[in-house]
């Protein structure tokens, strides 16, 4: 789309809002443009002359926000911009957020607070990014307490979590079982969702609604929208769990092992309507009634990388998943690969169902086979978050970011990516692997900026994973002692590496995948063996 275009789509919308909303939505539009031009010629005379003006800083803040999403979105061939661009935002952003705010201030501190957090955990500080969130988390009970709105006892779960990315409700559902296991007050959870805007998956956030109390009459949000502003809870960033911070991928783990090991049911559980037409629908696609099927979900770049190289590092070669595919049919299963239509149509295969391009596609038979399927074989993607919210084991492959695998239970497995030094193209170690900065990467300009790169899990390994779990449901896997004390070693260097998350006392529950811990034993802290070379 040319600029020529943009300009004449936006004009043309804006003239639509204004038909719309009448004089009240041309007074404010224009009162916006005028504020933006003011501030366009204020804010930089404000910061070259050191003014002690919080909102020019936090203006040309957002500049460098928007410009730096721009140049990450095209990959990593701008990294000195991206380099300039972040320490410039960090410097606007801690000006603008020095002073403590008052109430009315409070939500827009909290924006600006979490974004200065972002922007050190992309600079790879994550230690710095947690001292922020902290800061963050303790202004708000602080502001909330001072003006009485802690006695409301209640909170708003963050929009985002339905109308963004489907691994959002994996906060939710952390915190909601937090607030069961008396780790945090269990207060009454609102989440105010526009009609106008889409959720990701409708049937979804309904089995939600017997947690969190659903608001989406226009009036009544409107009305709210002052309180979500001061009392929304963070689940993305942090959770105070027993009056102690903790960041949330970390939080996960945590919450997640003590409900396993108190064995509770999973907090979701497939009414009977969508358990009977969802059979029906799988009677439709050949598999018999009694069958059991596992549910596949191998992400590609097509739903939101947008063609981008960013994120390519969760993505995954479906070809590397055909020998665990045979594994689970001539075990007697079927498997029912989900996901979305552009993704790669799978050839014809025995007992396998390409579901993601199937006119059966739905939101409510995604749910369905998340939930029903015996176990889920998963990338770094939302989808199995459905799964594990109704209590499947995951098969969990080709993880990264490493700091994930704090996320699952003792029912789940897992193998990780492991990275490779461009320099020595040495494997480097899962210390390296899981500890911070590389532990939390999450774009494939962080990886550059460390001068490593990924390896995908071969086939072998994924099949042999697979094979671990179909042990388990076949009366139990063969442990011997040395893969008991090579897990024994995998977990305690995943408690040396929380605390450099903030968080000491916190291990993984799953296994690491069996045969891939012994194939890459040497990558263990007290193993003598060096490196691994890699060969290119």
């Amino acid at each position: 789309m040319t600029m020529r275009e943009k300009f004449s789509k936006f004009f043309c919308r804006q003239l639509q809002q204004i038909k719309a909303g009448g004089p009240r939505v041309l007074y404010n539009k224009l009162k916006r443009a005028f504020r933006l031009a003011y501030l366009s010629v204020a804010a930089p005379i404000a910061v070259y002359f050191k003014m002690d003006w919080p909102l020019a800083y936090d203006f040309l803040a957002n500049r460098v926000f928007k410009k730096f999403k721009r140049l990450r979105l095209r990959g990593s061939g701008e990294k000195l911009q991206i380099k300039k661009l972040l320490e410039k935002g960090i410097d606007y952003l801690e000006k603008s957020t020095h002073q403590i705010p008052d109430l009315s201030g409070l939500k827009e501190w909290m924006r600006k607070s979490l974004l200065l957090g972002d922007f050190h955990e992309v600079k790879n500080d994550i230690k710095q990014s947690i001292t922020v969130q902290q800061r963050t988390a303790e202004v708000q009970r602080q502001i909330t307490k001072k003006y009485q709105l802690d006695g409301l006892d209640l909170e708003f779960i963050p929009r985002a979590v339905a109308q963004g990315s489907i691994g959002g409700y994996e906060n939710l559902e952390a915190y909601i079982k937090a607030g069961m296991l008396g780790l945090h007050p269990n207060k009454k959870m609102i989440i105010l969702l526009n009609p106008d805007v889409p959720v990701v998956n409708p049937c979804y956030l309904k089995y939600w609604s017997k947690y969190i109390t659903i608001v989406s009459d226009l009036q009544a949000i409107e009305m709210l929208e002052p309180l979500e502003g001061r009392l929304t809870t963070p689940l993305n960033r942090f959770m105070y769990l027993q009056g102690k911070f903790w960041n949330s991928p970390m939080a996960l783990g945590r919450v997640r092992g003590q409900w396993n090991k108190e064995n509770r049911p999973p907090l979701l559980a497939l009414s009977g309507q969508d358990y009977e037409r969802g059979w029906r629908a799988l009677r439709s696609l050949g598999l018999p009634q009694n069958a059991w099927f596992v549910a596949l979900h191998v992400r590609e770049s097509g739903w939101k990388d947008c063609g981008t190289s960013r994120e390519n590092f969760r993505n995954a070669d479906i070809n590397t998943y055909f020998s665990a595919i045979k594994a689970i049919t001539d075990a007697g299963g079927w498997v029912v690969r989900v996901g979305d239509p552009t993704m790669r149509k799978l050839p014809a295969m025995h007992q396998v169902v390409d579901y993601a391009h199937s006119q059966t596609k739905s939101d409510w038979m995604d749910i369905f086979l998340c939930s029903q399927c015996r176990f889920m074989i998963g990338t770094a993607s939302g989808m199995c978050v459905v799964a594990l919210t109704f209590g499947v084991p995951l098969v969990m492959t080709n993880l990264l970011p490493a700091h994930v695998i704090y996320y699952f239970t003792s029912n789940d497995l897992f193998i990780p990516r492991l990275c490779v030094s461009k320099e020595t193209e040495n494997y480097l170690s899962f210390n390296e692997l899981i500890a911070p900065p590389l532990g939390t990467a999450c774009t494939q300009t962080n990886f550059d900026n460390l001068n490593v790169r990924f390896v995908e899990n071969t086939g072998e390994e994924i099949k042999e994973l697979v094979d671990e779990m179909l042990e388990r449901f076949n009366g139990g896997g063969q442990y011997h002692e040395e893969d008991e004390h090579l897990q024994k070693q995998f977990k305690s260097l995943t408690a040396r590496c929380g605390q450099l998350y903030g968080n000491g006392d916190i291990v993984v529950n799953a296994m690491i995948g069996r045969n891939f811990l012994r194939k890459h034993s040497s990558l263990l802290p007290s193993s003598k063996l060096p490196n691994a070379s890699i060969e290119v």
